[in-house]
């Protein structure tokens, strides 16, 4: 299980900005709205697509690269960015930016076009 966390955290070094969306839709459950999505790019300029989902009690956040998803639920704002986590994985979203930290490891991807 530790192996995969580092399979998934090494592969989400090489991540880059898929599209940019902020406007609201409506998922096909009624009950969950994405709230924006918007492509994020690593140094090595490889991309993924970061979603921010509402449900009626909950919030979290999806990182999309190469057919694989890490989701995380919304821990709390603070110091101009939102706070994300799931397992050993936490996300750090602010309007500009996302960093990843994982196993020690640390991530930083920057909004496409920025």
């Amino acid at each position: 299980m530790f192996k995969n966390k580092l399979i998934l955290a090494a592969a989400l070094l090489s991540i880059s900005l898929v599209q940019q969306c902020t406007k609201v839709e409506k998922n096909e459950k009624p009950e969950v709205i994405v709230v924006t999505k918007e492509r994020f790019v690593a140094e090595d300029e490889s991309a993924a697509l970061v979603s921010q989902f509402r449900e009626e009690d909950a919030r979290y956040l999806e990182v999309k690269r190469n057919n694989k998803t890490i989701k995380a639920n919304y821990v709390k704002d603070s110091a101009g960015m939102s706070l994300f986590k799931t397992d050993d994985i936490i996300m750090k979203l602010s309007a500009d930016s996302l960093t990843i930290e994982q196993a020690g490891m640390i991530i930083q991807l920057k909004k496409a076009g920025k």
